[in-house]
């Protein structure tokens, strides 16, 4: 009986100890039931509290992805401003053809507001039209052809960067609204196309005048020698006219930095104008006037100029004259007579017919030229012809 007894009270105490261990353990899992609870509210909040201020100032990741409208106008718009295609395929005398992407550019901008811009555009380096004095280059190559900022207020429209030279007729504009082929002064690199410098242009009532500061290299300055080019004008309605002028020095330090023409016979004055390991003076004055309505467009573009060395002197001359013809919305015939006069020791003087044809869409967003030319030269040298075709095609190109 008395170890039954003891076993009862063993059991008993044993239930008892059991009971408690087991309310021990069931506060404990409330406990941790309760921390895990307040932990998990904390690490909420405080991800709320995170997401509020990530709301509140979006990472680059967020700006770039979504639609802020604050941060829109406060930095301004980029978007894509021309797109122009010009591929060619160009057959001369004697047996020589080849395709060419041409006068071809992509082009973008950034604006904010009215007033602030920036303009990039790359394409052919024929579109910077390197003059020869600098050496030769590939004019296919594909290269950053514009890139400015500008600022336009009341007072003018100023620009600092890579941009169109304001010379005559044929540089300042856009490359859809030129007919021809640029003329025999720009296809013998006496001129530049685009180069680097500070511009500044003006408009009242019809009258227009362009001023730019620049090196005078079609790109990075060698030589640290300022040229100066102006162009001042008139336009109202269908007629355009008025006057051009530039002038300039080279030194040898920026004349054939490449030394490719070191071996040309005369100084290179056969392939450049000048004797390139000699500094030079340039004075060219350009005069043109244009009528365009939609029966006819015309152009008469003539420019002289100065160059003195050392040793020598030249005074080039160079001129054209231009006809389109539109029959219709779709066809047009285009005539253009132009010439070309080094007048130095060496270099002929060139004179080109050039007869043609074009192919219009609605609104010119994809023109065809069929250009055939006769290069006539002076007594004693053989007569080259040449027949070009050229497809322009641009979303934005208007009509002329």
């Amino acid at each position: 009986m008395a170890k039954m007894k003891n076993t009862f009270v063993q059991y008993g105490l044993l239930n008892k100890s059991l009971e408690i261990l087991k309310a021990h353990m069931l506060n404990g899992r409330l406990m941790l039931v309760l921390t895990s609870s307040i932990f998990l509210f904390q690490l909420g909040t405080a991800h709320a509290q995170n997401y509020e201020a990530r709301a509140q100032t979006p990472s680059i990741l967020d700006q770039a992805s979504e639609d802020h409208s604050g941060e829109q106008e406060r930095l301004g718009k980029v978007y894509l401003s021309d797109i122009f295609l010009s591929p060619r395929f160009n057959y001369a005398e004697p047996k020589s053809g080849s395709f060419m992407p041409g006068n071809s550019y992509l082009a973008g901008d950034w604006t904010r507001g009215d007033a602030i811009s920036g303009h990039l555009a790359f394409g052919t380096k024929s579109l910077i039209g390197v003059p020869a004095r600098y050496g030769i280059v590939n004019d296919q190559d594909f290269v950053l052809v514009e890139g400015y900022a500008q600022i336009v207020s009341n007072y003018g429209r100023f620009r600092l960067g890579l941009q169109p030279i304001p010379f005559g007729m044929e540089t300042g504009i856009n490359e859809a609204n030129l007919r021809f082929e640029r003329s025999l002064i720009y296809q013998k690199r006496l001129m530049g196309i685009r180069d680097v410098g500070l511009g500044y242009s003006i408009t009242n009532d019809g009258f227009f005048s362009d001023w730019l500061i620049h090196n005078g290299e079609g790109g990075r300055d060698l030589d640290n020698q300022t040229w100066f080019t102006a162009r001042l004008g008139y336009h109202k309605d269908n007629l355009t006219g008025g006057l051009s002028g530039q002038t300039g020095k080279t030194s040898p330090l920026s004349t054939d930095p490449t030394g490719n023409l070191a071996a040309t016979p005369g100084g290179s004055l056969q392939t450049t104008g000048i004797n390139i390991d000699d500094g030079a003076k340039y004075r060219l004055l350009n005069l043109f006037i244009a009528y365009r309505t939609k029966d006819i467009e015309t152009g008469l573009e003539f420019t002289s100029g100065d160059i003195f060395q050392s040793q020598t002197q030249s005074h080039p001359s160079g001129g054209h004259v231009d006809v389109f013809l539109p029959f219709g919305e779709v066809f047009a015939a285009m005539f253009r007579y132009d010439y070309f006069d080094p007048k130095n020791t060496i270099d002929p003087t060139n004179q080109q017919y050039t007869l043609g044809a074009c192919f219009r869409s609605p609104y010119e967003t994809s023109n065809i030229y069929i250009f055939g030319s006769r290069n006539v030269l002076p007594a004693g040298q053989s007569d080259s012809h040449q027949v070009l075709l050229v497809w322009r095609v641009s979303p934005f190109a208007s009509k002329y």
